[in-house]
């Protein structure tokens, strides 16, 4: 990484957050960053109609990569186990999927589901069919406190109420309780807690899903990224 900064005549990295983390690890100036956000393809993600289901259904996809934390959202499953009427849909494979498959036969847990990867424009269908969806980053480690996750984005742009692990990073963009809930990374109380403010507050979830969809739409949509990113080249 530090060999790829210094060859390069500019470093492309997702927030500020990560930004100050290379130039405190690599030594490098700042001159040479440019923050490009994510963001996501409003083409693809945007707000469909939500599909009748039983439950109050709480979605989640990726890689299982630590700095997801999808153990964090085993823990706050389990916490809410008694409440039968919350159900989780994990989508996806990786790395930690098997160690977060043994933590669910540990717990005898019944309201958690695993559903293996879909098709990339299969995905917005996936969101639509939840009542709020799991952006995170909620692992706790310093790559979670870095980035904020493209699954954040997609939520947001399908209009859905997002939790999203606080941090410097993701504080870069989101306000709480006005474009997301907000919940410290590695804390499966607090996700649990929120996960249950949102189900009983259907108004709160509601300016949300709005306030976090207007957001996206506007700013962190493919023209107006961009369009940044040619000027922060300086073209």
């Amino acid at each position: 990484d530090w060999l790829s900064c210094v060859l390069a005549d500019k470093v492309i990295l997702d927030t500020n957050e990560h930004i100050k983390y290379f130039i405190e690890t690599f030594g490098i100036k700042k001159e040479k960053f440019a923050r490009v956000f994510v963001g996501t393809d409003i083409q693809v993600f945007y707000p469909r109609k939500v599909i009748s289901h039983n439950g109050f259904q709480v979605g989640f996809h990726g890689s299982y990569l630590p700095l997801q934390g999808v153990d964090i959202i085993i823990e706050a499953a389990r916490i809410l186990q008694n409440n039968k009427n919350i159900k989780f849909k994990l989508l996806g494979k990786g790395m930690e999927r098997k160690k977060i498959e043994k933590l669910l036969i540990k717990y005898q847990l019944t309201n958690v589901q695993f559903l293996d990867p879909i098709p990339y424009e299969k995905l917005p269908g996936f969101i639509s069919s939840c009542d709020i969806y799991l952006g995170g980053p909620f692992g706790d480690n310093i790559k979670s406190r870095l980035v904020i996750p493209n699954k954040v984005y997609e939520a947001m742009a399908c209009k859905k109420p997002v939790i999203v692990g606080e941090s410097n990073a993701t504080r870069e963009l989101f306000i709480q309780k006005q474009h997301c809930i907000f919940i410290k990374q590695g804390n499966e109380m607090q996700l649990a807690k929120a996960i249950t403010l949102l189900k009983n507050n259907k108004l709160l979830s509601e300016k949300i899903a709005s306030e976090g969809y207007n957001l996206v739409v506007s700013k962190f949509n493919p023209k107006r990224i961009v369009a940044n990113f040619i000027h922060e080249l300086n073209f």
